[in-house]
């Protein structure tokens, strides 16, 4: 278990979840407005090695466009 105590520790957990994801693991964030969610979901793709320049949007918000 973590406990955070601030956006850059939240961002640092994610990226040690994403780091140590495996193929088909699965995750759910889950969490009040301003929770930290994003910034986690943030670190967590950094973790994935997801190229910085990509924009990581608000997990509760995001809606697929056609």
């Amino acid at each position: 278990m973590f406990k955070s105590r601030s956006p850059e520790e939240t961002e640092k957990i994610g990226y040690i979840y994403g780091d140590n994801a495996k193929a088909g693991d699965i995750y759910c964030l889950s969490g009040e407005l301003g929770a930290g969610k994003t910034v986690f979901a943030k670190g967590f793709a950094r973790g994935l090695s997801v190229p910085e320049e990509t924009v990581i949007v608000s997990p509760t918000y995001y809606r697929e466009r056609i």
